[in-house]
């Protein structure tokens, strides 16, 4: 059986999404030590799509309030399901870093300008809205 840091070092290296996604939500379910830092560096190295999805689910597993603004981030601007995911791994956040949700609400602000905007992403950020207030 390997241990939680060469499983780790597997995720970083596994090279199918699919796979990587798989493994993530694996050691996400077995509350893996470290996982939410290297899902979050792999969540902003992954290419949009369902892979990347798996990977924010797997982040709300555990405790993802040091990635808020990363997450923020992802409601505004990644595709419905990444957004979503994103939401709902804020939503499981108690108490966050004053400094990481002062960034996470610069984003709030700065998507809310946008125009254009379609409406079920403007119906995520006025969750997002409610959940940072």
């Amino acid at each position: 059986m390997p241990s939680p840091a060469e499983l780790l070092a597997t995720l970083e290296a596994q090279p199918d999404g699919e796979a990587r996604a798989a493994l993530a939500l694996r050691l996400a379910e077995e509350g893996a030590a470290g996982l939410e830092a290297v899902l979050a560096d792999l969540i902003g190295r992954a290419a949009p799509g369902p892979d990347r999805a798996g990977l924010i689910h797997a982040l709300g597993y555990g405790d993802c309030s040091d990635h808020i603004d990363l997450l923020a981030e992802l409601v505004a601007t990644a595709g419905r399901a990444e957004a979503h995911e994103a939401l709902q791994a804020i939503e499981t956040v108690d108490e966050a870093d004053p400094d990481t949700a002062r960034r996470a609400a610069a984003v709030l602000r700065a998507a809310r300008g946008r125009p254009g905007m379609e409406p079920w992403r403007a119906a995520l950020l006025e969750d997002l809205a409610e959940i940072l207030e």
